[in-house]
């Protein structure tokens, strides 16, 4: 069994935003539409919620909501570290959680 040493761990996170805006934030599998961080897409959709506290209330519409409009964006590995893939950007792609789960460490 192949141990993915600590240093190689992880270093790919400032490739996530590029990843995203080149692939257009669709999953290269599935086709789905991505989003890297959900707290900050419903940003956009906040407004006062009048108690005059300072909260706000999330006025989005349902299919905001649903699965089918969106899924978490994951960063995939093309050639798994566990095969001795890098991080470097050419052996990253962006995937849908689901679609990253389901690739798993497999060479496809």
């Amino acid at each position: 069994m192949y141990t993915v040493p600590m240093s190689r761990r992880k270093t790919y996170g400032p490739h996530r935003v590029r990843l995203h805006e080149e692939a257009d934030g669709r999953c290269v599998r599935c086709g789905v539409y991505t989003i890297l961080n959900l707290q900050n897409a419903l940003r956009r959709y906040e407004e006062p919620s009048g108690m005059g506290d300072g909260t706000v209330v999330i006025a989005a519409p349902h299919d905001v909501f649903t699965e089918m409009w969106w899924r978490e964006a994951t960063v995939d590995h093309i050639i798994p570290l566990s095969h001795h893939g890098s991080n470097k950007k050419k052996n990253l792609q962006l995937m849908c959680r689901a679609c990253n789960m389901m690739k798993g460490a497999k060479l496809e």
